[in-house]
C-alpha cells in the first residue's frame, strides 16, 4: 500500500499549505518531527517557497508596501516570530500567563511556564517589534474620498483652494470615511485575534523592564511599548468591516468582536491612569530644543563642530556659543541652541502613548462608541488612504531638482502628495488649565480627582505650497512638503465662529525611521503673528486614516510656556 512517504515532493509541500490554510501552521512543525524526508522539505529546502506561501496565506504581502522602508523578507524567521507572539497573547488568562516557549518551528515540545513577571529585555523587544513590524506591513488602504455632511454616495475631494474654512467646515464629516470593506488587511485581522482587549494591561505586566535603573533596557522596552499603545490605543478598536473574508485565501480569519458592533473595551483599570499619562504629557520640563521642541528623543550632543562620522551633520555651527564653557545650551536666559538637524530625530513614542490616553479620554467622554471607533479602528493604520496614485515621474524613487531637458518631470514630482496632506482636516486639542498646569508642576504631583484636561475640536485646512530635499538620504523620493492654510480656534467647539480663523503653516517631512513628521505653526487671532508651534508623528503608515498624534507649545518656546496634546486626522 501507497504511503504519504511515496507522494513527491512538491505533493507534500501542497499538503503542508493546506494545514495553514486551516489556520493550523502548528502543524507544519508537527508534520516536519516525523522524519527526516519532512524534516529537510520543512527546514532545509533550497528556497523560500513553501515558507513564502506558508506566510502568504495568514498575511498581507509585504512587498506591497511602497511607503516605508522594509528591510529584507525574512519568510520562515518572520512568519516563526509571528506564531510565537499569538502563543504568549493568546495564553493570558484573568489570573496567570502561561506561554508556550517554541525552538523555531522545528518540535511541538514546548517549554510552559507562568508569567507573572516581566519577560527578559531581548524577549520583549523582539515580540514588541514584531507587533509593529505587522502593523507596518498591512496591505495598503485604496484612496478614500470624502462623505459630505448629509449626503449620500461618494464625492470628489472639496476645493480647498477655493473654498472658504466654514464651507468646508459645514460639508465634511467629523471623522474619516471608513475603509473600502472589499479590501481587508489579513494583518489588521491577525491582531483582532492576536491581541488581548486589554492591551494596556497586557504589555504592562508581560513586557515593563525589570529594573527601572536599566536605561538602556528601559528605554528602549518602554519605546516598543509606547509605539504599540500609540498605534492601537488603549482599547480595542477594530474596523467594522473586518470580515471573514480578511486573509487572501481564507475565510476563518475573522475577528469576533464583541460589544458595540466592533468594540471590544477594556475594563477601566486596565487602561492607563489619566493621571499617569497628564503627568508624562504636561511636564513642563519635557520640551527641549534638544528634542526638536517636540515628541522626539533627544539627539547626542557634540562639542565638536566637525561631523563625527562620514556624512555626519555637526549639531552647532562655528559661530555658535556651544565652545563657552560657562555656556549651558538649557540656560533659557542665555544664548539659544540650535535644534538638531531633522534626520537625527525619531519619535519619542513613550511620551506619545501618553498623549493617545489623553486623546482617547477627551473622545470616550464626549463622543459615541461609534464615532470614536470610526477615527480608531485599526484597519486606518494602514498606508495609502489619503494618498492619490503617485506619478510616473516619481516612480524611479529619485528626487531631482532639475535635470538638462527634463524640467516636466521635476515640476511633476514636485507636484506629488505623497503624504497626503492637503485637504480638510480635524484637530483634537486637550490641554489643563494654565494655573492648573503650573501648579502641579510645581509640587510634581497630577493626583487630584478633579484634575482634568480642557479639550476642542476644531478645522483645519492646508494646501501645500512647495518642495524642497528631503532631509533623510533614505527617503529621497519624499521631499519635504510646505503647507499653508487655515484652522478653526476656540470658538469653533461645535460651532462656527468666522471671526476666530487662524492662518497656518509649516511642513511634512519623513523621519529616519520611516515616520512622517507634521510641523505646523499657528498665528495668534489677528493673525499678526506665530503663537502656537505642534510637532505630530503619524500614526501607522503613510497617508493613514488615523492621522497624526503629538504636541503643541508656544511658537517661542519660552520658560513655561503652556503645552498639551493634538490628534489631527483628514476628513476631506
Amino acid at each position: 500500500m501507497a504511503s504519504i512517504q511515496s507522494l513527491p515532493d512538491e505533493l507534500l509541500e501542497r499538503v503542508l499549505i493546506a494545514c495553514a490554510e486551516n489556520d493550523a501552521v502548528d502543524d507544519v512543525a508537527a508534520v516536519a518531527a516525523t522524519s527526516r524526508r519532512f524534516y529537510s522539505i520543512v527546514y532545509l529546502a533550497s528556497d523560500d517557497h513553501l515558507w513564502r506561501s506558508l506566510f502568504l496565506i495568514l498575511f498581507d504581502d509585504p512587498r506591497d508596501i511602497r511607503s516605508r522602508l522594509v528591510p529584507e523578507i525574512a519568510w520562515k524567521s518572520d512568519l516563526q516570530d509571528r506564531v510565537r507572539i499569538r502563543r504568549l497573547m493568546t495564553r493570558r488568562t484573568a489570573d496567570t500567563m502561561l506561554a508556550r516557549r517554541t525552538i523555531g518551528l522545528r518540535s511541538r515540545t514546548v517549554m510552559a511556564q507562568t508569567v507573572d513577571h516581566p519577560l527578559c529585555a531581548d524577549v520583549s523587544i523582539q515580540l514588541l517589534r514584531g507587533v509593529i513590524k505587522v502593523i507596518h506591513t498591512a496591505a495598503p488602504q485604496l484612496s478614500l474620498t470624502c462623505q459630505p455632511s448629509g449626503a449620500s454616495g461618494q464625492a470628489a475631494l472639496p476645493p480647498i483652494r477655493n473654498e472658504a474654512l466654514r464651507e468646508l467646515h459645514l460639508r465634511t464629516s467629523l471623522w474619516p470615511a471608513a475603509p473600502d470593506p472589499t479590501f481587508p488587511s489579513a494583518n489588521i485581522a491577525w491582531l483582532g485575534k492576536t491581541l488581548p482587549s486589554d492591551l494596556h494591561a497586557t504589555l504592562s505586566v508581560l513586557f515593563e523592564p525589570k529594573n527601572a535603573d536599566d536605561s538602556l533596557d528601559s528605554t528602549s522596552t518602554r519605546l516598543a511599548i509606547g509605539q504599540v499603545i500609540s498605534y492601537l490605543g488603549t482599547r480595542r478598536y477594530l474596523s467594522a468591516h473586518t470580515t471573514s473574508t480578511a486573509t487572501p485565501h481564507t475565510i476563518n480569519q475573522t475577528v469576533q468582536a464583541t460589544h458595540s458592533g466592533n468594540l471590544v473595551a477594556g475594563n477601566d483599570e486596565d487602561s492607563p491612569s489619566l493621571k499617569d499619562a497628564m503627568q508624562r504629557a504636561f511636564d513642563l520640563d519635557y520640551p527641549s530644543h534638544r528634542q526638536g521642541w517636540g515628541p522626539y528623543l533627544p539627539a547626542r550632543l557634540s562639542r565638536s563642530t566637525a561631523p563625527s562620522s562620514a556624512g555626519e551633520t555637526p549639531y552647532y555651527d562655528s559661530d555658535s556659543d556651544f565652545d563657552d564653557p560657562d555656556w549651558n545650551p538649557d540656560d533659557v536666559n542665555g544664548p539659544r541652541a540650535p535644534v538638531p538637524p531633522a534626520e537625527r530625530l525619531l519619535p519619542d513614542w513613550w511620551w506619545l502613548c501618553a498623549a493617545r490616553a489623553i486623546a482617547e479620554w477627551a473622545l470616550r467622554e464626549h463622543n459615541s462608541l461609534e464615532d470614536i471607533q470610526t477615527l480608531q479602528a485599526w484597519d486606518n493604520l494602514r498606508e495609502g488612504a489619503w494618498i492619490s496614485q503617485p506619478p510616473e515621474s516619481s516612480a524611479s524613487g529619485v528626487f531631482s531638482d532639475s535635470a538638462p531637458g527634463d524640467s516636466n518631470k521635476a515640476t511633476r514630482m514636485h507636484e506629488y502628495d505623497w503624504a497626503g496632506v492637503e485637504g480638510m482636516w480635524r484637530r483634537l486639542v486637550a490641554w489643563l488649565d494654565y494655573d492648573d498646569l503650573l501648579f502641579h508642576n510645581r509640587v510634581g504631583d497630577f493626583d487630584d480627582p478633579v484634575l482634568e484636561p480642557v479639550w476642542i475640536t476644531v478645522p483645519l485646512s492646508l494646501r501645500i505650497t512647495g518642495y524642497s530635499p528631503s532631509h533623510v538620504i533614505e527617503y529621497p523620493d519624499k521631499p519635504t512638503i510646505h503647507v499653508s492654510g487655515e484652522m478653526g480656534g476656540a470658538g469653533w467647539q461645535g460651532n462656527v465662529d468666522e471671526d476666530d480663523i487662524r492662518h497656518v503653516h509649516g511642513t511634512v517631512s519623513m523621519l529616519a525611521d520611516g515616520s512622517v513628521r507634521w510641523s505646523i505653526t499657528s498665528m495668534n487671532e489677528d493673525n499678526t503673528h506665530d503663537q502656537w508651534a505642534s510637532e505630530a508623528v503619524q500614526l501607522g503608515g503613510v497617508g493613514s486614516a488615523m492621522g497624526s498624534l503629538g504636541m503643541w507649545t508656544g511658537a517661542e518656546h519660552e520658560s513655561e510656556d503652556p503645552l498639551g496634546v493634538i490628534w489631527q486626522w483628514r476628513v476631506g
